[in-house]
């Protein structure tokens, strides 16, 4: 009534705006909240590692982690993801499937591209780690309190019956198909990670112990050198007396321990193709045993639990299970699971890394490029990807699309830092990097959901 015919486009975009700033405002409070929750278990685990247990060091640490990667989160895995999944839906959200396995591997690669071309060259043995950070969002602890302010908020028309059951299911989904990334994908490759730190510390410790060695052995070198240029009988005498015993050795031995020695080399090559077939067989069944030990290594509890709580979720004995007394129990003790990774996330925080790479530690600046690529990058693609999905009629539902923006947007998630301290790979530059990501969401994921809720409306 207020605009004239004429500036209905106008009228049309400030309504737009309007929206847009509400909702601005909504998701900022409750992102805000969310994070602030998870930003102050984070401080309680620095302060614990820093001035109370200390004790145990990185070990006890270790166990902690262990502990609620093979009881605690599997408790709430199943309790979750049984209950929150329905087979009813899976025909429905088969795009949300595909997303979920598509848009890992397209992060993946960018964060290796992207820090390969970001971080200084002394920082290059973090792109490992700055791709996983970038490929594995948060897919539950915050998408899903969004989502239910924000299906309040935006008043869409919808046939869902249940908003606040939908978004759970949607969330869920995508949660377990990340999950079962994390723990097959990141998990191998801090597993590397954490072998190739061994084996370069190894090395290192070889390396000086052999210098340890030569210097020991160089007084000798210089005694026998001058020696060489000494005229004194007696001095000669006695120097050779001090000299190595190989070396006396090897000036008594006469014609026939040379050709006896020949004839030992002679041998030892006659003798080499039946022992290269032999070291060719050892390497076969070292390569087979390994390669059964790192699948075994990946088929860890938390991969277990995730497939039980798919075959429950999509079983008749879903229903009587989630009203069982079982579940209530597995509930109970799931709950542990997220405090006790924030709190091993603020820990990491507090103690240097086991082994620090041979070209340095990680740096604050890395941290900063690492939440770059998760939060402006990826995000810029995948929404890419879903605004894609969007135009191919694959994504119909405005809030199933939204709920895919939200992932896009979101932090990294925590489960990653429990990977790293069960493998014992990247601990601090994952719990320093992680720390600043939270903080960074907020103002990122404000203007992302803005700039979402404007584009469906």
């Amino acid at each position: 009534q207020v605009f004239p015919a004429a500036a209905q486009p106008q009228r049309a975009l400030l309504l737009v705006l309007w929206c847009a700033m509400s909702v601005f405002w909504s998701s900022a409070a409750t992102s805000l909240n969310a994070v602030g929750r998870t930003l102050s278990i984070c401080c309680c685990g620095f302060v614990l590692a820093r001035y109370r247990a200390t004790a145990g060091g990185a070990n006890s640490w270790r166990d902690f982690a262990r502990l609620n990667a093979e009881f605690f989160t599997p408790c709430l895995v199943i309790a979750s993801f049984s209950k929150g999944i329905s087979p009813e839906i899976l025909a429905d959200l088969w795009p949300v499937i595909v997303l979920a396995f598509l848009l890992p591997q397209v992060w993946l690669v960018t964060g290796a591209v992207g820090a390969r071309l970001l971080l200084p060259p002394d920082q290059h043995q973090f792109i490992r780690f700055a791709s996983v950070c970038v490929a594995y969002p948060n897919a539950f602890a915050i998408p899903y309190p969004l989502m239910r302010v924000l299906v309040r908020q935006v008043g869409w028309p919808t046939e869902r019956p249940d908003l606040d059951a939908f978004s759970v299911s949607v969330t869920m989904l995508f949660s377990l198909c990340m999950l079962l990334q994390i723990w097959t994908v990141a998990f191998s490759l801090y597993g590397q990670a954490a072998k190739d730190e061994a084996a370069a510390l190894a090395k290192q410790v070889s390396d000086e112990s052999r210098s340890e060695d030569a210097a020991d052995e160089a007084p000798a070198v210089v005694v026998v050198v001058d020696a060489a240029h000494s005229e004194d009988a007696a001095d000669k005498a006695a120097v050779a007396e001090r000299a190595p015993q190989s070396t006396r050795h090897g000036d008594d031995r006469g014609p026939d321990a040379v050709d006896s020695a020949d004839e030992d080399e002679v041998q030892a090559v006659r003798r080499a193709p039946s022992r290269r077939l032999s070291f060719s067989a050892t390497d076969c069944v070292v390569m087979f045993t390994g390669r059964v030990r790192a699948v075994r290594e990946v088929f860890n509890p938390l991969l277990v639990s995730l497939l039980v709580a798919l075959g429950i979720s999509l079983s008749p004995l879903r229903e009587p299970f989630v009203a069982s007394g079982v579940h209530d129990w597995l509930e109970f003790m799931g709950a542990a699971s997220v405090p006790m990774v924030l709190i091993q996330l603020g820990a990491g925080m507090a103690r240097p890394p086991a082994v620090q790479g041979k070209e340095g530690g990680f740096r604050w600046r890395s941290a900063f490029v690492v939440v770059f690529l998760r939060g402006v990058v990826a995000n810029l693609i995948g929404s890419g990807i879903v605004t894609f999905f969007r135009h191919m009629g694959w994504l119909k539902d405005p809030y199933v699309i939204l709920c895919m923006y939200l992932m896009c947007c979101s932090p990294t998630a925590a489960n990653v830092s429990l990977v790293s301290s069960v493998q014992a790979a990247f601990v601090q530059p994952t719990a320093v990097t992680l720390f600043v990501m939270q903080a960074a969401a907020v103002p990122l994921m404000t203007v992302s959901i803005a700039a979402y809720v404007a584009v469906l409306s």
